[in-house]
């Protein structure tokens, strides 16, 4: 019941077309598509998303692809639907925990 009232909930945030989505510390792994969905099929117009290390990494080249899937599978601007737009930062750079 927990995790399906936070799906909703989370689901809510990724419709306004005026909220941003921080992805912090996730790999954006297959396992959690469904909750990567919910963000291509809402109107936010940004997610933020952190990857730790180099850019080129293994793991952070997976990461940005992953993006980039989020991008196409919410597709152009059309009408009141914004386009998907992804910025990435250095996780190590967000002192998020003090």
């Amino acid at each position: 019941g927990y995790l399906h009232k936070a799906h909703r909930s989370f689901e809510g945030c990724c419709g306004p077309a005026g909220n941003a989505i921080i992805v912090h510390g996730h790999s954006l792994d297959d396992n959690d598509d469904h909750v990567l969905r919910c963000t291509a099929k809402g109107n936010c117009g940004c997610v933020v998303i952190s990857l730790f290390g180099n850019p080129t990494s293994i793991t952070n080249k997976a990461i940005i692809a992953k993006a980039e899937k989020l991008v196409a599978l919410r597709g152009p601007a059309k009408g009141k639907r914004q386009a998907l737009d992804v910025i990435y930062y250095d996780a190590a750079s967000a002192k998020i925990w003090g």
